[in-house]
């Protein structure tokens, strides 16, 4: 069973994976081609303020650093950093700037794709420093030695960097020995590598179930969860549990924002209307769409009650302790997997089912009573004849005054309700059974009214 899981859980990501590459080649060659055009309108109209006294080039390249998208470039041994400058500059740009910092120092510069390569004057130019650059190449696979397409491999410090091709490879330039290679990728661990003395790599990426988790298909593509606490929400067993309900919409309750539950009456067993952010259709009624283990569910009433049209939903017939998870789609993507049916929302249902191992038997009971709110303050036998008899005098004669009947008390009563399930869970490698069985006595507050239930269900899984 693992085995399996673990298989479509790569065959998905590579899926993902094969999509991510294609997307992060396009934009990787669309920012290439921006960068070439405008990195030197960047250095012509990024304005820049300093004031500083006796401090030294070295900090005062970090600085500039920390303010743009520019880096420099140097050799430490024949670029004296250590130099101290004072400069007081108001929104000029990175050649004045550089103008009048280095005008004392035998230091040239050249700004080539917001790299700022400084070499000393009479010496080497800025084309033999960047032929001097490391070029270093690589593979990127996962633990089980497959290719990953896609990575991003950034230089750390800088913007510059570039992703895997279909096989894995990469190829970049680093200034030195010390430069620090930053691997990243979703699903995976962020890795970084110090290049030292070696120019090829083979980088084993590390599954990341925290990442991985953060990830939520949605429709026909992939989004971040953080991105959609809004639109998708989600209640585990444990949180049904805590609450004491007979029916799948008791279990909603309360527990996910934009959902409303409506309890339209007071009869045992009576449908509940569920909005998701609202009324989205005026006729075609407002139930969203439940889905069971993949299958949909038809909702709506099934009888009538006879009592003012009162009626019964399919999803009575659900026993909320059997269910492992429910996730609430609330958003447009849904219609992209189950079309117009969706327009309401999405309920996804997902059953508890066995788990290998030692054979589990639990049995759950809670027994609770029913009563109204509050009943009306209505007159009594006297009371009544007083107030017909001030507006149509004789009206009622004969009337006992020791017999009055308050007929909420004789219709309404505290009424029990009792639940009991067992269930059961078990099996191994191959085979996993869950057995479960319920049983609902619900009175009704108003006499005459009651619902039992005898609830049962099996799923077997065969591998």
């Amino acid at each position: 069973m693992k085995n399996k899981k673990s298989n479509r859980l790569i065959n998905m990501k590579r899926c993902i994976n094969n999509a991510l590459f294609i997307r992060h080649l396009a934009v990787l060659l669309f920012l290439s081609y921006v960068n070439l055009a405008i990195a030197d309108n960047y250095a012509q109209q990024t304005k820049l303020s300093f004031s500083y006294e006796n401090i030294s080039l070295k900090k005062f390249f970090k600085e500039i650093e920390k303010q743009s998208e520019f880096y420099f470039m140097y050799n430490n041994s024949k670029i004296d950093v250590k130099r101290k400058v004072s400069i007081h500059v108001e929104q000029l740009t990175i050649y004045q700037i550089l103008d009048k910092v280095l005008r004392n120092a035998d230091i040239n510069y050249e700004i080539i794709n917001k790299q700022i390569v400084l070499t000393p004057k009479g010496r080497e130019s800025s084309e033999n420093i960047m032929q001097k650059l490391i070029k270093v190449t690589g593979t990127v696979v996962d633990d089980s030695g497959a290719s990953l397409p896609g990575v991003s491999v950034v230089l750390k410090g800088t913007t510059e960097g570039t992703i895997t091709d279909l096989n894995g490879e990469f190829e970049i330039d680093v200034p030195n020995t010390e430069s620090v290679l930053i691997f990243s990728f979703i699903g995976y661990q962020r890795q970084e590598l110090v290049v030292g003395n070696q120019t090829n790599f083979k980088i084993v990426m590390v599954e990341s179930t925290t990442d991985i988790d953060e990830v939520v298909v949605v429709g026909y593509g992939t989004s971040s969860k953080k991105l959609l606490t809004g639109s998708i929400g989600n209640i585990d067993a444990k949180e049904i549990q805590e609450t004491a309900t007979y029916s799948l919409e008791g279990a909603l309750q309360g527990k996910s924002s934009g959902v409303q539950i409506i309890q339209n009456s007071g009869t045992p067993g009576s449908q509940l209307a569920v909005k998701i952010r609202g009324t989205a259709s005026i006729n075609s009624g407002t139930q969203p769409l439940y889905i069971i283990d993949g299958i949909p569910m038809t909702s709506g009433n099934y009888a009538q009650l006879g009592f003012g049209g009162q009626g019964i939903d399919a999803s009575a017939d659900i026993n909320p302790n059997t269910i492992e998870s429910i996730t609430i789609l609330k958003d447009a993507s849904a219609a992209a997997i189950y079309g117009a049916r969706a327009a309401n929302g999405v309920i996804l249902i997902t059953t508890k089912k066995g788990k290998a191992g030692k054979s589990t038997i639990s049995y759950r009971s809670y027994f609770g009573f029913q009563k109204i709110a509050e009943t009306l303050d209505v007159m009594n036998a006297t009371e009544w004849k007083d107030y017909v008899n001030t507006f149509n005098p004789g009206f009622v004669a004969g009337l006992d005054p020791r017999i009055s009947t308050d007929w909420q008390d004789e219709v309404l009563r505290i009424a029990p309700m009792n639940n009991n399930e067992l269930s059961f869970s078990g099996g191994n490698d191959k085979t996993l059974l869950y057995l479960s069985a319920g049983y609902l006595n619900q009175q009704g507050i108003v006499l005459g009214t009651a619902m039992k239930s005898f609830l049962y269900g099996l799923t077997l899984t065969i591998n």
